[in-house]
Parts: structure tokens; sequence; C-alpha cells
């Protein structure tokens, strides 16, 4: 669907395309909204990530809104569709308006922890901004839990990162290890080959140098032979 070439083009600073694509999918998936109830609330999404890029903050909140409160009529259960939250309480922080951020951040972040997400970079993100909201309403106590909290999610991803590079290195190294072994493995097998082909030609010589000389002998014993003839 159109919403997925969103996050694409904001990437690439392309965002009059990135708005479009986002109204494109809005426009596509409204007459189906009973059917794909989901899918439009995403489009919503889309397009409202596509206003905040382009600093248009009130028209993201709107659609960002209509996304969180659409989803939740279609679900039983609204944590289903929280995400949206996400997106309310970031575009309220750069307006400034950290007190009413506050809560959707934290209703959030409930969710995202009963949800036992794992992506730690976004979870720092979202820790680190409710911290600056929580520093600009004068809840300091609370900003540095938040900020402790995404220095170890920080560092948790930066003691992952560690541990895979390390493990690369481990497997590289065993690689070229094997890789090592295999050409020695290679090389030996060939030298033994050559030697064996040698052995036979040097045996095959000197089976053809004793054939000379037991010709030649046999040649010479004919030759006397006849010679003793002749004389008697």
């Amino acid at each position: 669907s159109w919403f997925y070439l969103v996050p694409s083009y904001i990437a690439l600073g392309q965002l009059n395309e990135a708005l479009q694509a986002g109204e494109n999918a809005v426009q596509l998936l409204k007459p189906n909204a009973k059917q794909s109830p989901f899918a439009l609330t995403n489009a919503y999404a889309a397009r409202a990530d596509a206003h905040k890029a382009m600093l248009n903050y009130e028209k993201a909140l709107v659609d960002y809104r209509y996304a969180w409160e659409f989803g939740k009529m279609q679900v039983a259960d609204e944590k289903t569709v929280g995400g949206h939250q996400k997106g309310i309480a970031e575009v309220l922080r750069l307006q400034g308006k950290c007190e009413e951020a506050i809560s959707y951040y934290e209703s959030f972040l409930s969710i995202m922890i009963d949800r036992d997400a794992d992506d730690d970079t976004y979870l720092s993100t979202v820790h680190t901004e409710l911290a600056d909201c929580y520093e600009k309403t004068g809840l300091f106590s609370k900003a540095l839990e938040q900020d402790r909290i995404a220095a170890q999610l920080k560092d948790t991803l930066a003691n992952e990162r560690y541990k895979n590079l390390e493990s690369e290195l481990i497997q590289k190294y065993e690689s070229d290890k094997k890789d090592e072994q295999i050409t020695l493995q290679t090389a030996t097998i060939q030298q033994q080959k050559q030697i064996q082909w040698l052995s036979i030609g040097l045996a095959s010589l000197f089976a053809l140098l004793l054939a000379g000389l037991f010709f030649t002998y046999r040649r010479n014993q004919k030759t006397n032979a006849l010679l003793q003839n002749l004389n008697t």
C-alpha cells in the first residue's frame, strides 16, 4: 500500500512525495474502512509522519489522534493500537505541550512493557523524550530516572553490538583458519600426488633402462654365438 512508501520518502528527504503517498493511502482505504480498519489507521499515521517531517504539527496531530481514536473503536483491547499514542506524544512535545504529552508517553511505554518489546534503540529514544518532558515540567527526579533507563538501554545495545562483533570476528577467524587448513591439506595432497607420479615416472624409467640393458645383453649373446659358429 501507499503508506509503506512514506518512511522511504521521508528518509530520502522527499517530503512532498511522502505526503502525497500518505494522502493516496488514506483516500484509497477510506471507502473500505470497515473491511480494513487497521490499514486505514496505519494510513492516517503515515500521513501524520509526513506532516510531522514537514513541521505541520497541527495536521500531524489531527491524523495521529484519528488513527488512535478510530483504532480503539475497532478492537476490544485498545493496547492493540496503542502505538499511535507515540506519535501524539511526540508532536505534543515538539509543540511544547509537555504536560499533555506525558500521559501519552507513559501509556505507550506501559503497552511496550506489557508486550515485552525488545527494540532497545527505539525504547531508548522514547525514554529520552519522556525525560525531556519531565524536565520541562519540573519533575526532575522522574526525568533522571528516565535518563537512567535510556542509558541502560543504550549500554545494553552497545554490549549486544560488541558481542555480535566479537562473534563475527571469532567466526571469521575460524573460517580463515579452516580455509588455511583446507589450503594446506590441498597443497599436501598435491605434493603427495606429485611425489607419487614422480616415483611412477622414475620406476618406469628404471624399468625401461633395465629392459634396454637386457635386450642389449641378449643381442650381444646372439652376436657372440653367431661369431663362434662362423669361426668353427
